[in-house]
């Protein structure tokens, strides 16, 4: 089979593409013939060496499939040769066959094709845990979405929607902004034309909001904590600030990790705020019912039209290092996914 392998740290230029044998399988494990697999930035640290969860070099990365299932394991029932299933992979989803376990490997809803399914798993989750499962996000409340028009940000926006929150959302364009007004965002906010902090805090007449979901990292927390009002959430699941764009030199990403708050316990007490750190391959990993159960609840919504993956552009998997340059730029509204075969 085909499969992306990083080979070490370094540019999209690191990635290659070699012939290699289908995963071994262990009992509780499903082999799937991947038809499309999503990008995320996770992808992008793993590929700069500063992912620490990442295997030894050489690996193949990637944390979500759609396919079909080939085989699987002694332990596993219920599945057949043939179905469609989405699932979400502990690295080696780049490739033409993947493993999964198989308490994270779901059925697809028959109106979704391959490439709307490899959309679903990684920031559906995400933003299922961040705002309900750790968030707890109550009717009436405000939220911050950062970084709203990429994937997990758009599903954010519609669960936050039908939870009856109000809902501020960090863009870098005008064209950015005007795509979240029709998503249904109350307030979103150009982020190169105005302060975010500035901007929640004169629409709030100075009050904050109750949950900010922050996949930006470095100074972007500390502007978040600050805008948070007492019993605010504070939900950290990523560092994009310190790897978007193709100049992020090693200085300018230790710059940005510099300007990230020291946050204190007392603080917190003090303050009355929480800080909440989501981790969705250590979840894969500790909890997999907890993941399992989440899973179900997403792909119930999705299956009945109250949740939708948006597609930004999708590429071959000849194209793969395009594909994660095009992520890394930050100018896409929606998911990058790649199609193989």
């Amino acid at each position: 089979m085909k499969a992306v392998y990083i080979t070490r740290p370094g540019d999209v230029g690191v990635l290659e593409i070699r012939e290699t044998d289908p995963p071994p399988l262990n009992p509780a494990e499903v082999l799937i013939r991947v038809r499309a697999f999503g990008l995320n930035f996770a992808d992008v640290l793993a590929r700069m060496g500063i992912y620490p969860d990442a295997p030894k070099r050489p690996f193949v990365p990637g944390y979500e499939v759609a396919g079909e299932i080939e085989a699987w394991g002694d332990s596993v029932s219920g599945f057949k040769k043939g179905d469609r299933v989405l699932a979400m992979t502990d690295f080696g989803g780049y490739a033409e066959y993947a493993k999964a376990h198989f308490l994270a490997t779901l059925p697809i809803p028959p109106h979704l094709n391959d490439v709307e399914a490899a959309a679903v798993p990684v920031n559906g989750l995400t933003a299922h845990f961040a705002l309900i499962e750790r968030g707890n996000l109550h009717p009436g409340e405000r939220v911050l979405i950062q970084a709203a028009a990429g994937g997990v940000g758009l599903f954010a926006i519609q669960m936050a929607k039908e939870i009856g929150a109000t809902v501020f959302g960090t863009a870098g364009s005008a064209g950015k902004c005007e795509f979240l007004k029709q998503m249904g965002v109350d307030h979103p906010i150009n982020y190169r034309e105005e302060d975010f902090e500035d901007a929640v805090r004169q629409i709030t007449k100075g009050e904050g909001v109750d949950l900010v979901l922050d996949s930006l990292g470095g100074e972007a927390l500390k502007k978040g904590y600050r805008i948070l009002r007492a019993h605010g959430r504070l939900v950290a699941i990523g560092i994009a600030s310190m790897v978007g764009g193709r100049t992020r030199s090693l200085p300018r990403i230790l710059l940005q990790f510099l300007k990230t708050p020291r946050i204190l316990p007392y603080r917190l007490m003090s303050d009355d705020k929480s800080f909440i750190g989501i981790n969705m391959k250590r979840l894969s990993e500790k909890r997999p019912d907890l993941l399992a159960a989440a899973f179900g609840q997403v792909m119930q919504k999705v299956s009945e039209g109250k949740l939708r993956a948006f597609i930004a552009r999708t590429f071959p998997l000849e194209e793969i290092a395009e594909a994660q340059r095009f992520l890394q730029d930050r100018k896409a509204i929606g998911k990058v996914v790649v199609t193989v075969g």
